[in-house]
């Protein structure tokens, strides 16, 4: 008799379990990690019910504030709702479930958000023996892996979220910045004069050649058989990719980098004023004379011209057969390289502390001045809830900084008007000369200094929206992988 009593008790039990006395499981939540303070995103949450009851969420936004429960929803179906963040920060948003029968869910775990753009995200960790001050543009291969040169002579892998991947140290100072092949492997060069080839997975050397040039400040291109073309302060090399020299030009030399064009044609600024278009053999097609040294890097436009500018503040518009399609002066140097926006306007930056946009006929649109010098070549990221271009450039001692020894890093909409702004670290004597990169996700890289109270800078890795911007030369190198060639 008493194992029928059980067996009633028991049933009962079950039955109890069976009819609600579950709750549902904890949420996961969705949305975007990176906000703007008065700009409305989406998030989104979503769980099951054991018992297949209907469930309603809410959310903890992370700022003190709740939302109130939703309505009812199907068990397994997701609840979006919009929230707008007012002041920069970080927040980590939260949601929980309760089902038709009052029961709760656990809180989900936290989904972090950053509002504002360009709050740092995270920064390149900094190792006791020795301080990675980052002159070079970093480089994004297709996993979202990062590579970066440093004055202490080593190249630096890092992955998205920041970790280390692996360091290798080269024989000097790195300020070329890397760029990536086909294939993956990554070339890098040093002051010494070298080449390095080194594998992506772990850093290891492949291989490695001397030029013989004094100094290696500009980026190697890439060619289309992954050859490497890098202008040096002792001559222009082309270099095959088993490490060989194909041909080296002494009188072609200098900081301007190599761009390449659809046809495969060279384009390169040299120290003698000459602006030379060559093709893969070394052959000089043409060469244009400025009068001044040429140290900012071409780009070109989707209709072949050639944008560039000059030692003594003019920025030149050549067509593909060298005739000149324009030229103005707009500031006391330039260095700095232009960049393509999404509808063909150019922008480009001087020494002395403005930013110019240019509409595709040449004509000049608009100036953004800062009180800093020493601008870097732009950036442009497309964000979608602006629906336009925002043009990221950095400033040294602008007036965006926080401390004496930060940069700035300056957000421009594309009517000239500021949008926001983020601070790099800059403690060296010499001017941080790393330019933008837009990762996939929107998220900018840049090299800095170190700040020497919290041991943090090095690559700065800053909060952004949307995605690089679709135009024919959007980066100093034209893209992620820095080859500096037109797709």
């Amino acid at each position: 008799m008493k194992w029928i009593n059980l067996l009633f008790v028991s049933g009962i039990f079950l039955f109890i379990i069976s009819c609600g006395g579950q709750k549902p499981l904890t949420p996961t939540v969705t949305g975007p990690s990176v906000t703007i303070p008065n700009v409305a995103d989406a998030f989104s949450t979503v769980t099951t019910d054991p018992n297949g009851d209907n469930i309603r969420y809410r959310f903890d936004w992370g700022n003190g504030t709740m939302s109130d429960w939703s309505d009812a929803l199907a068990s397994g179906s997701a609840y979006t709702m919009t929230f707008t963040y007012t002041n920069r920060g970080q927040y980590y948003v939260k949601a929980q479930a309760k089902d038709q029968t009052g029961k709760t869910s656990d809180w989900s775990e936290f989904h972090k958000v950053i509002c504002g753009l360009g709050m740092v995200m995270w920064t390149m960790p900094v190792d006791d023996d020795f301080d990675c001050e980052c002159n070079s543009t970093p480089a994004i291969d297709d996993q979202g892996n990062i590579y970066v040169g440093c004055i202490e002579g080593h190249v630096h892998s890092y992955t998205a979220n920041g970790s280390q991947r692996w360091r290798f140290t080269a024989s000097y100072e790195v300020i070329s910045s890397p760029v990536i092949a086909s294939d993956g492997t990554i070339y890098a060069c040093d002051r010494d004069g070298n080449v390095y080839a080194l594998n992506s997975s772990n850093g290891t050397q492949i291989w490695s050649v001397n030029t013989g040039a004094s100094d290696i400040i500009a980026t190697p291109a890439i060619g289309r058989q992954d050859e490497i073309y890098i202008n040096t302060a002792d001559g222009l090399y082309a270099i095959n990719n088993s490490g060989q020299i194909m041909w080296n030009i002494p009188d072609i030399d200098g900081a301007s980098s190599v761009a390449i064009d659809a046809s495969n044609n060279l384009y390169v600024g040299s120290s003698d004023g000459y602006l030379y278009s060559l093709d893969t053999a070394g052959n000089t097609r043409w060469r244009y004379t400025v009068g001044s040294e040429i140290v900012s890097s071409p780009a070109i436009t989707s209709d072949g011209k050639v944008c560039f500018g000059v030692d003594d503040g003019y920025f030149y518009i050549l067509n593909s057969d060298s005739t000149l399609f324009r030229h103005t002066q707009i500031g006391t140097s330039i260095t700095a390289s232009p960049v393509i926006g999404s509808d063909s306007t150019i922008y480009i930056t001087t020494d002395d502390g403005q930013l110019t946009k240019f509409s595709i006929s040449g004509a000049e649109l608009w100036s953004f001045n800062t009180d800093g010098a020493f601008l870097s070549s732009p950036a442009i990221s497309r964000y979608t809830n602006v629906t336009e271009d925002i043009i990221y450039f950095k400033a040294s001692w602008g007036k965006k900084k926080l401390q004496a020894d930060e940069d700035s890093l300056y957000m421009i909409r594309a009517d000239g008007i500021e949008y926001a702004a983020g601070a790099i670290v800059q403690n060296s004597p010499d001017v941080i000369t790393s330019s933008p990169m837009v990762g996939s996700d929107g998220t900018i890289y840049i090299g800095g200094g170190i700040d020497g109270d919290t041991d943090e800078g090095g690559l700065f890795a800053l909060a952004g929206r949307g995605t690089l911007a679709g135009s024919r030369w959007p980066l100093f190198r034209q893209n992620q992988k820095n080859t500096g060639r037109s797709q």
